[in-house]
């Protein structure tokens, strides 16, 4: 069954959670400050999880707009939105800071990966073109799609 804690932190807002026996127990958000730099985010995540009850060394789970590397480090796509993130060393810092418990992704890709598990699909895809608006598909056992994609859509595959 899973515990423990999840923070998204996207471009608009920063949304955290505690999950006792698999459900979300409590949950609090705010908005993200897009000018902020790097530790400060990692702070307005700390002050959520505190609000929450969370203690260095508990189950975290943490999903962030932008790309992150298989080393953990955070770049912002869209620097607009999150104006001080540039290849920043996210998983240290959060180890540093929350303990070594912490599972990091994309938040496109923990989206995809929870809904995946959540629904009981096998193989799953997820096109995620803006804050709000996502779309999860099964793709069939021979690796097709159960539907045809707009060409229009061929340069986002």
């Amino acid at each position: 069954m899973m515990e423990g804690f999840a923070v998204d932190l996207g471009g608009t807002k920063t949304a955290a959670a505690r999950v006792v026996a698999g459900r979300i127990e409590d949950r609090l958000q705010a908005p993200t400050d897009g000018q902020a730099g790097f530790l400060a985010q990692i702070e307005s995540m700390a002050a959520l999880l505190d609000r929450l009850g969370y203690r260095p060394g508990t189950r975290l789970g943490v999903a962030v707009a932008g790309r992150v590397d298989a080393a953990g480090r955070w770049q912002a796509v869209n620097a607009g939105t999150l104006t001080g993130i540039a290849g920043a060393p996210l998983l240290d810092r959060l180890r540093d800071r929350f303990g070594t418990e912490i599972m990091l992704r994309n938040d496109a890709a923990a989206a995809t990966l929870a809904e995946a598990r959540l629904s009981g699909l096998v193989t799953a895809f997820e096109l995620i073109a803006r804050t709000g608006l996502d779309f999860l598909a099964e793709v069939g056992p021979d690796h097709r799609l159960p539907f045809t994609v707009p060409p229009d859509w061929s340069v986002l595959l």
